[in-house]
């Protein structure tokens, strides 16, 4: 009795249509619908990380360090001296 009400209702659906789909694009049935469903929409949270994280890591003196500070001579100069002159230098 139950799968004799399912096709009946299936044949109902089959020639009764909503008013707008009887005309016009959604009429198609080529017409796939640009609202996704529940089930489709966002399946896996944004936060969710796809893979895990790969961290090289080596021993330290096995590491070509490549720094630029220790190579640039603007750094490397010895400081400049100063010197505040007095009124008694200036006298000479």
């Amino acid at each position: 009795m139950a799968s004799a009400g399912k096709s009946v209702i299936q044949t109902l659906k089959r020639y009764l249509k909503k008013p707008w789909e009887i005309t016009g694009p959604q009429s198609s049935p080529e017409y796939v619908s640009a609202v996704p469903k529940a089930t489709e929409y966002r399946v896996t949270c944004p936060a969710t990380a796809q893979a895990q994280a790969i961290i090289p890591n080596s021993n330290p003196d096995m590491v070509y360090a490549i720094k630029y500070f220790s190579r640039d001579q603007r750094r490397n100069r010895p400081p400049i001296r100063r010197t505040i002159l007095k009124k008694r230098m200036l006298r000479r």
